[in-house]
């Protein structure tokens, strides 16, 4: 998606939701539930879907808004969807003993 972005293939915030629902569904097909990766994808994407509702009246997510424009707009939302969630798990992490963020 960091290619797409930076290309400004996001013309429109459906494309945009399109690959981001992929990766939450691709990352718990290929991960057992139990793991971290699987728990992230179902609460990054619980977040995704809550702040794009919240947007839903944004005038950046309507077809008359500039591919540029609305790639901002993504970058500022998946930037801050990664960082609560890493504030989330290491908040788990400090809970249970261990330091320092987990990395992927």
């Amino acid at each position: 998606m960091t290619e797409r972005l930076k290309a400004n293939y996001y013309v429109n915030a459906r494309l945009f939701n399109a690959d981001m629902l992929r990766i939450f569904k691709n990352c718990r097909f290929y991960n057992h539930p139990e793991t971290e990766y699987y728990k992230c994808a179902n609460n990054l994407e619980k977040y995704y879907i809550n702040k794009m509702r919240e947007l839903a009246g944004f005038p950046l997510l309507h077809k008359k808004s500039t591919s540029k424009s609305l790639n901002r707009l993504n970058v500022q939302v998946v930037s801050r969807l990664i960082k609560d969630e890493e504030i989330r798990i290491a908040h788990t992490h400090e809970s249970k003993g261990h330091t320092g963020l987990l990395t992927t």
